[in-house]
């Protein structure tokens, strides 16, 4: 009983002994600092003047009034086949 305790007691120390020898990440915890610069806005971003798919406001506007009419444009299915 004494030896397994102190086999067991041994097994911890040689563990902790061990931890200590770790390489400390210099990234650890900054999660705060990501987050705000991820929220932080842009203002020169690189993609400016490059127009956003689906970002025509009369397309969009013809295509809520056809919705409500209930003629909606079939799908283009060899859209997909083109990229």
């Amino acid at each position: 009983m004494i030896q397994h305790s102190l086999w067991l007691a041994s097994s911890f120390i040689a563990l902790a002994l061990l931890a200590g020898c770790t390489t400390a990440d210099p990234d650890l915890g900054l999660n705060v600092q990501t987050n705000a610069l991820v929220q932080i806005i842009d203002v020169n971003p690189v993609y400016a003047g490059i127009p956003i798919e689906g970002g025509s406001g009369e397309r969009q506007v013809d295509a809520i009034k056809r919705y409500n009419k209930g003629v909606v444009k079939p799908l283009d299915t060899n859209a997909i086949s083109r990229k």
